[in-house]
Order: C-alpha cells, then structure tokens, then sequence
C-alpha cells in the first residue's frame, strides 16, 4: 500500500497557499513535488515567508499552462490550486485523465449547474461532464461520499463563509422544518480572507478599528453557494440572506446564523450534540459559552453555540472558525487525507 504521496501547490505563495504548505510540509505521507507561484518565481518560498526557514526552503517555479499539461502520474499524485477563479477548470479535465487527484481551493468546481458559475463568474464553460465528478468537499456531511470515490478524485473546496455557515445550520436544515425565507446568514471574516493583495480598501489605515459589511442584497459569491448546499441538504428550495462583513483582525471568522421554526434549545442542543458527536474538528459549546475567533487560530477547529429565542420562534446558531485553517487549507487536507485512505486528522492535530 503505498505510504508516501507527491502533491503539488499552484497559488503556493497567497495566504491559503502558504497556509497549505506550512501543513503540508509537516505531512507525515506527503512529500511536496513543487511550490508554483508566479509573483515569486525563481525564488525560495521561505525568502518569502520566513518562518518556514528550515522547513519548506523549495524554490517556486512558475508551473505555466504547457507544465500543467505535461505533468504526469510519475511527477505528483494530487494538485492543489490555490488559485484565481477560473484556472482551476482549464486544467483539471487533462489531470484527471491522467490519473492525479485535484483539490480545487477557487470556485471552480463547487457548482454543480455550471450556468449558477458563469453568471457569478462570469467563465463559459464547456466541461459539464467532469464537473458532475466532482464533490464538494465539505467533510463534514460528505465524507462518505469522498471515501467512495473511485479511480482519481475532483473536490471542490467549500469558501470560508461558507463552511462556517454550514457547519452552523445543516443539522436544523436537515433534520427540522424551517420557514421558508427566514435564514439570515450574518458573516464577519479577518482580512486574509481578500487575499493577499494591494488593494486601498485592506490597507491598514483603511481597515484598523473599522468594520464595514460589503456586496449585501444578494451580491456576494457565497450567497449562491450555501443556496445550493442548503437545498440539497434539506431537500427544498432554500434562499437565504447573506451579509459579510470585513472587521480588522488578521485571520478569524464569524457567523451569526437565524432561522425561524418551532423548536426549544434543549431539543436543538441535542440535535447539534448528536450530529457532531463523532467529529473531530466541531465542538458543540455548553450553554452561555460563546464561540470566540482566537479559540479557532492556526487549528482546523470549528465552535458553535445553540440557542433559541422562545419569544420569536427563531434559533441563533454561532460558528467561529480560521478563515484559512478550517476555511480553506486544513478542510482541503481533510479531504485530501480521505481521498488518499489516511487518517482523517493526520497532519491537522
């Protein structure tokens, strides 16, 4: 049985790109078979972020489009592309005909009907027949579906906001009748979540002691996102209202979830404490203990508090998670650690 698996990172120098090497590089079974970036190529990526000095001293190479498709089995088991939505797409047909497994971190393959992408995205599309391979890896509620893959696996990378989301209303969604319209998702994320970018609107002076929401009435990406997930989920059609927020810290997510159902919070408890009673990266808090982001920084841990308001009919779920941990790199290692048949947790404890 083989023990030891080559990946590759493209995007390997943004945040949640360097975030998954700082992982992988400590991955017992992963050996890393090349860190592409194309600001910083030709240069080591601990020149670049030096407190990987020692660990990760791999030069990045500029992996352009003819050396994405001239890779072979023999050079890597599975990419990852931490990168711009629509690159991933262009690339991940060809390596899945070769046989390599591929983690898409962008939105590429998170849809299933490929029109929702384009008009977010604003790509066209023409690989409908792999992107019905893929799955969307949010581990949690898909894990036997990854595990069940067979041959060479597509995960679509669930987005931050959404996996907080989701973590915090699949088990009502699923398992309760909740009115049709009441779901408001309210969503506050540390400034890595924009990327690593220069852009006036993250500069310090711009973001410190300063929060402002953004793209409200429908107009963020993820909104679409949860709308698909909820709605297989719970077997309806769901919309929701979704609205971020930026708010001046570095790393750290938070979302405040309402839905309106008949319920009380001791059998909502219950719900969420079953649902996740055997899952490693949740924790359900206890009463009055309310989920803080630096709990969650630089683990791939997820925490949620229940409550519900008598009076409104209304519960509020709160989920606190790290943006580019559990919202990105450390979720793209779960799936990548089921999809090789290793131990779930292997490299994220």
């Amino acid at each position: 049985m083989q023990t030891t698996f080559r990946a590759g990172i493209l995007g390997s120098t943004g945040y949640t790109g360097a975030t998954l090497t700082g992982i992988l590089a400590r991955h017992p079974n992963i050996e890393i078979a090349f860190l592409a970036s194309q600001q910083y190529a030709g240069q080591k990526f601990s020149s670049i972020y030096s407190e990987y000095r020692g660990l990760v001293d791999i030069e990045c190479s500029n992996v352009d489009d003819e050396a994405i498709v001239n890779l072979t089995k023999n050079d890597v088991d599975i990419v990852f592309f931490a990168t711009p939505n629509g690159i991933a797409h262009k690339h991940i047909p060809n390596l899945y005909e070769k046989g390599i497994h591929s983690i898409d971190l962008s939105a590429d393959y998170r849809f299933r009907d490929l029109s929702t992408y384009e008009t977010w995205y604003g790509f066209k599309r023409e690989d409908q027949a792999i992107n019905d391979k893929a799955i969307y890896g949010l581990v949690e509620f898909k894990r036997e579906q990854i595990k069940a893959i067979e041959g060479t696996a597509i995960v679509g990378n669930p987005g931050c906001y959404t996996t907080s989301a989701i973590l915090a209303l699949s088990p009502l969604l699923k398992n309760k009748k909740v009115a049709a319209g009441s779901i408001i998702v309210d969503g506050k994320s540390g400034i890595s979540g924009a990327g690593r970018k220069a852009a006036t609107n993250l500069l310090f002076s711009e973001i410190n002691e300063s929060c402002s929401p953004y793209n409200l009435a429908g107009k963020h990406r993820h909104g679409p996102e949860l709308e698909m997930f909820f709605s297989q989920i719970s077997g309806q059609e769901i919309n929701l209202t979704f609205s971020p927020h930026l708010v001046p810290m570095s790393v750290g997510l938070l979302t405040t979830c309402y839905a309106s159902l008949d319920s009380s919070e001791t059998e909502l408890r219950k719900l969420y404490e079953d649902t996740y009673a055997n899952e490693e990266f949740v924790t359900v808090l206890e009463a009055d203990l309310y989920p803080q982001t630096k709990w969650a920084l630089g683990t791939n841990q997820a925490f949620i508090q229940v409550n519900y308001d008598e009076r409104l009919k209304r519960a509020i779920i709160t989920c606190a998670i790290d943006n580019l941990m559990k919202g990105a790199a450390g979720q793209a290692v779960q799936n990548m650690n089921l999809i090789l048949g290793l131990d779930e947790t292997t490299a994220l404890k």
